[in-house]
């Protein structure tokens, strides 16, 4: 059926994206890659150009005020008035994600950027190996593996907390509050809300708890390094300290878990380009992008106009909002040649924008690249071939691409 930009199209309905949206984002990109969708008052952008260019005026749309799109479906309804995520995290903490105006957003995102930065990430180079050979050594070849329950839940929390550097916490327990952060963005009701409030306010507590240890027993790790950080001239605030944890919980987990089950069912969808990258290891880091390109862990986010501006030959006035479908851009045919087919030689798969882009991009994103290029060294040093056995589940999310379980088979 060939569907018309007139036909509402359910974008805050988290069953549109995973029920083959590429069509709807083809025929927005071609007729009206700008598109208002009135019930939300917004614009959704779809063609990758526009993308960079919305997300790169930090100055003029703003993340200040609600980045997510549940948020207005929220207030639609009527469940809520205020962002979903209010009162999740200390009143006083500054969130950088959200911050305003775009100085402060640099200040506080340059206190966490060290972690991220490729020094570091070479130093924890050896442990994350670690990591990944050890939940390689536990699958067998030729047996059925939950991959995302058995590997892809647990790789992305094993390095979250060596990163925080947080002690005496399961991975189950851990993977608790990286589940809550995710719904945040599907929650329907106010009795969701309040659920998801008592879980963040036990994790909120757990780093108030390491907070007090790292000043007792400093050890490596962000808790430490931001106990003896500044801010404004004043050491950071235990707040502060509360929400960058949280970020570095949600930036990489999500992500990483979502692009490895990803990546691995694409090459089950396309032997041939896994055969490919066995014969030609050159390809790992364009293999890496094209993941990424082809998941889109993150699909989107929200912006709002700090003032009337235009974007893409459209008239956007202050207080409205731009949807920001990254997912739609990195399957934008003016700009991919074939984006409907995964290829792991694609010459300029680096266009994506699966971390966003400009000076909000994801901060996790070196973090990611260079897990991702660990795992697949490590995956075709042991196996030959991949097979999905059965069909995934899908998160069904509006923001996150994912899936509860994927079901493989590894060939030796």
């Amino acid at each position: 059926m060939t569907l018309s930009v007139e036909t509402p199209i359910p974008f805050e309905d988290p069953n549109f994206y995973v029920n083959d949206p590429w069509p709807v984002y083809k025929e927005l990109q071609e007729n009206d890659p700008i598109h208002y969708y009135e019930p939300l008052d917004v614009f959704i952008i779809t063609r990758l150009d526009d993308l960079r260019e919305g997300a790169k005026r930090n100055d003029v749309f703003s993340s200040g005020h609600g980045m997510f799109l549940n948020d207005l479906r929220m207030m639609k309804t009527a469940a809520t008035t205020e962002s979903v995520f209010d009162g999740l995290f200390p009143a006083d903490a500054e969130h950088f994600a959200f911050a305003d105006p775009p100085e402060r957003h640099k200040t506080l995102r340059g206190l966490i950027s060290p972690a991220f930065a490729i020094r570091n990430i070479n130093a924890m180079r050896p442990t994350i190996e670690g990591f990944v050979r050890e939940l390689f050594d536990k699958i067998e070849p030729g047996k059925p593996i939950d991959f995302v329950a058995e590997f892809a839940d647990l790789l992305p929390i094993m390095i979250a907390t060596r990163l925080l550097g947080i002690h005496g916490r399961t991975v189950e327990e851990v993977k608790r509050w990286s589940d809550a952060l995710e719904a945040m963005n599907s929650v329907e009701t106010p009795e969701q809300i309040a659920e998801a409030k008592a879980t963040f306010a036990t994790m909120n507590g757990t780093f108030a708890e390491e907070i007090e240890r790292s000043r007792r027993d400093p050890s490596p790790g962000l808790v430490t390094d931001m106990v003896d950080a500044t801010l404004d001239g004043k050491p950071v605030s235990d707040s502060n300290i509360i929400a960058y944890c949280t970020t570095v919980l949600a930036a990489g987990s999500d992500t990483t878990r979502a692009l490895m089950t990803g990546m691995l069912l694409a090459f089950a969808q396309f032997p041939e380009q896994y055969t490919r990258l066995r014969e030609d290891r050159s390809l790992i880091g364009s293999a890496i992008e094209e993941s990424l390109r082809w998941v889109s862990p993150a699909r989107s986010f929200l912006r709002t106009a700090l003032e009337d501006t235009e974007l893409g030959g459209q008239k956007i006035k202050k207080g409205q909002r731009i949807f920001l479908l990254f997912a739609a851009g990195n399957v934008d045919g003016s700009a991919f040649d074939d984006p409907y087919t995964f290829d792991v030689g694609r010459t300029n798969a680096l266009q994506h924008v699966a971390f966003g882009y400009g000076p909000r991009s994801c901060i996790a994103a070196q973090l990611v690249r260079a897990t991702m290029r660990i795992f697949l060294t490590e995956l075709l040093d042991r196996f030959s071939a991949i097979e999905s056995v059965s069909e995934p589940t899908p998160v069904v999310h509006v923001l996150r691409n994912s899936w509860y379980d994927a079901e493989l088979v590894f060939t030796k």
